[in-house]
């Protein structure tokens, strides 16, 4: 079984496309990556490497109910490397107001406000490690 590539500008497109119109989405990248080379000295694929990696969540809550009792508990579970890149694409796409270049550019800094959101929910799965007894967690 081969192991393919996550192709990063790919899956951009797909999840900044707007009902499968993938021509526009395009132009819109890339004059968002025009600007991204004007605005900053850097490599745009350097900028858009650090914005991702940064916008990358490790670990997530997942809620469990009970069968019988309709208690629930929130379990944190390691997130597997396609879904971490697919939520830290969607959380940057989604933070952005029309102004992509200028979120990519404050994410790749570590200064974008849902960074802090992001650094809250991962202490809060730390918090409840108490059920890490679990095989698949750490």
């Amino acid at each position: 079984m081969k192991k393919q590539k996550t192709n990063i500008k790919e899956k951009m497109y797909n999840h900044f496309m707007i009902s499968g119109n993938k021509f526009t989405c395009e132009k819109m990248i890339q004059l968002n990556i025009k600007i991204l080379q004007k605005k900053s000295k850097k490599n745009h694929k350097e900028i858009f490497k650090f914005a991702i990696m940064n916008s990358i969540p490790t670990v997530q809550l997942r809620i469990v109910k009970k069968r019988k009792r309709k208690s629930h508990k929130e379990l944190p579970y390691v997130l597997r490397k396609k879904n971490r890149i697919s939520l830290g694409i969607k959380s940057i796409i989604n933070s952005s107001n029309r102004n992509l270049h200028e979120e990519i550019l404050l994410y790749a800094d570590k200064k974008s406000e849902v960074l802090k959101v992001k650094e809250t929910k991962q202490q809060l799965a730390v918090a409840k490690k108490k059920f890490s007894f679990f095989r698949w967690f750490f």
